[in-house]
């Protein structure tokens, strides 16, 4: 998971930076999740500077910055339209066939 910045200067400028990036090892859990995106916040004391978290669309994460009481979650446009055009496209993996 890559947490990431965004936010103009005093001169009016977009700027971006990388708040934490982490490798999770077992299940993603809403609460695994939620955890490690507050502490992360709390750790540069910006919860009040918070004003939206933009997520992709998996469950994990979209359940875990639901309510988080830091801004509004949104959901990304661009992993919502790539879903929509694989699925569109039928470009998705296929089932694995069952072995007789």
């Amino acid at each position: 998971m890559c947490i990431t910045g965004h936010y103009t200067d005093q001169h009016h400028q977009p700027k971006s930076f990388v708040i934490a990036f982490r490798r999770f090892l077992g299940r993603h859990t809403k609460e695994r999740l939620r955890r490690f995106i507050l502490n992360e916040i709390k750790k540069l004391n910006i919860e009040s500077k918070v004003r939206s978290v933009t997520t992709d669309n998996g469950p994990d994460i979209r359940s875990a910055t639901t309510n988080m009481g830091i801004g509004i979650r949104i959901s990304c446009v661009v992993h919502l339209l790539n879903s929509t055009i694989k699925n569109g496209l039928w470009l998705h993996k296929k089932p694995k066939q069952k072995k007789k």
